[in-house]
């Protein structure tokens, strides 16, 4: 991964299925006709709320040259503080 290039680890995605049967009481279990007097129905869904994605951006510092560029300038705290939360 190049310097602050984003990495996907992986994710997470959550979704259902629902099977319904339905049919004339007894026509529709006689095998031969059970097709004309019944209906299966398969509902799949994906819940777009439920996604979860891990994203990583990393950044490489050279940390010793960092240092010493935040005190030479000696410009007070403000130049330090991206040492500890990023530019």
């Amino acid at each position: 991964v190049p310097d602050k290039g984003i990495l996907i680890i992986g994710g997470l995605g959550t979704s259902s299925e629902t099977k319904t049967s339905s049919g004339t009481p007894i026509l529709s279990k006689i095998p031969i006709i059970k097709r004309l007097f019944s209906s299966n129905k398969i509902d799949r869904k994906a819940d777009k709320a439920g996604n979860l994605i891990i994203l990583i951006k990393p950044s490489i510092m050279v940390r010793e040259e960092e240092e010493a560029r935040a005190f030479t300038k000696r410009e007070g705290v403000g130049d330090i503080r991206h040492l500890m939360y990023g530019p």
